[in-house]
């Protein structure tokens, strides 16, 4: 059942308080809104514009597109502010790669991934999936504009990239289909992902997009930091397989079908980008290096210091076996590459101030069809208009 709309803020009287909401929605009632208008009218970080779906059959609140009713006219909880059901996926898995790139990518090279050994990689990548099947780490996706869900053919969509924390603990080895997460406030700006890959398309379910310039929150070896990638591009399958995905929103048409996954573990798909000095140079080195590596001093979980090396270091001056000294292989504000050395015993590497040069680099991964069903929020500026923060998560007010 429902009880009659309200008004939008601003524009007429207030919203029943959060606590109002949640216990009518404890009984089943829904709030519907007199219209639902998008609260975070929010620039798309990679082009200071906004998100604006007018692709032929996008979804609109009141029309025949509608996919979705949640009751409120606030996006990131399943159905968007224009009814349109939210299209969100999390990485179940992601390697860095030793081969190279396909062709689609900028820089297919993989200086990254082809320095390290088989020994050091047997560490790296399975202390990824470790990460990702713990619910440590949890890189999401959600495409934006996407007007075919069934992930045949489609075009002009925009993915943001976003973190965020499993809303409960699941009992099966990894997260199920359509688990719910809660999206962190910092992978936001005003509301949109601060970190956006366009020039979507899909064709035979083959999906590709960008490239564009995007950071990667990590969660992983001990320590909590990002990656970042310019000139990201990610190039993946889209399964044939459709479903109708669990709550929330609870109200989906019964003959919505979604797809279920996204897979790039096949020779010539993935996500790629280059890496910059800088950002290798401020990520620190986790312990287990050690073993490998004897000579490098490690960060014990902290910053990297002039007592423990980055990773920057460890690509420069390598490791017998398990390491090549590996030079950066794409210029950046300069046609030409800033050769790097390292200090002999420190073993240490100082940057030039204005090295813009970067790493290419090659990752391969799945995901599988999730929800985020809130915003965690430390205070209101965390939230959209209309919404309030409380017990450390956005609610309608």
């Amino acid at each position: 059942m429902s009880i009659l709309p309200w008004r939008v803020p601003g524009r007429g009287a207030a919203r029943p308080r959060a606590s109002i909401y949640r216990a009518l929605a404890g009984f089943g009632i829904a709030l519907l809104p007199a219209c639902a208008l998008p609260f975070w009218d929010l620039p798309a970080a990679s082009t200071g514009g906004t998100i604006q779906c007018t692709q032929p059959g996008a979804p609109r609140c009141g029309s025949s597109t509608q996919q979705c009713e949640d009751g409120n006219p606030f996006d990131l909880d399943g159905c968007d502010s224009s009814c349109g059901y939210e299209v969100v996926l999390r990485m179940s898995d992601l390697s860095l790669s030793d081969g190279k790139g396909p062709a689609v990518c900028l820089h297919p090279q993989n200086q990254l991934g082809s320095a390290f050994g088989p020994a050091l990689a047997s560490v790296i990548n399975p202390a990824l999936k470790t990460s990702i099947t713990s619910g440590d780490l949890n890189i999401m996706v959600r495409v934006h504009c996407l007007a075919d869900l069934s992930g045949t053919n489609a075009s002009n969509f925009t993915i943001g990239v976003l973190d965020g924390e499993k809303e409960h603990a699941w009992s099966t080895p990894s997260a199920p289909e359509d688990w719910s997460f809660l999206a962190r406030a910092s992978s936001f700006s005003r509301g949109v992902e601060k970190y956006l890959i366009t020039n979507g398309s899909i064709v035979n379910h083959q999906l590709l997009a960008g490239p564009s310039d995007i950071v990667i929150p990590f969660s992983v070896f001990g320590t909590t930091g990002s990656l970042e990638l310019a000139n990201t591009t990610f190039y993946s399958t889209v399964s044939a397989t459709t479903s109708h995905p669990g709550p929330p929103p609870a109200k989906l048409p019964p003959g919505l079908l979604v797809f279920d996954s996204l897979t790039a573990n096949d020779p010539g798909q993935g996500l790629c980008g280059d890496v910059p000095v800088r950002a290798l140079a401020n990520t620190p080195l986790p312990d287990f290096v050690k073993g490998y590596c004897g000579q490098m001093m490690t960060c014990g979980g902290g910053p990297v210091s002039p007592t423990c090396n980055s990773f920057l270091d460890l690509l420069i001056v390598g490791c017998p076996n398990e390491v090549n000294p590996t030079q950066p292989d794409v210029p950046g504000s300069t046609p030409q590459i800033t050769p790097l050395t390292a200090d002999p015993v420190s073993h240490k590497v100082t940057l030039p101030p204005d090295d813009t040069d970067a790493y290419s680099a090659f990752f391969n991964f799945a995901a599988l069809r999730q929800h985020v069903a809130g915003v965690k929020c430390a205070n209101q500026a965390d939230c959209q208009s209309g919404q309030t923060c409380e017990s450390g998560v956005c609610y309608p007010r």
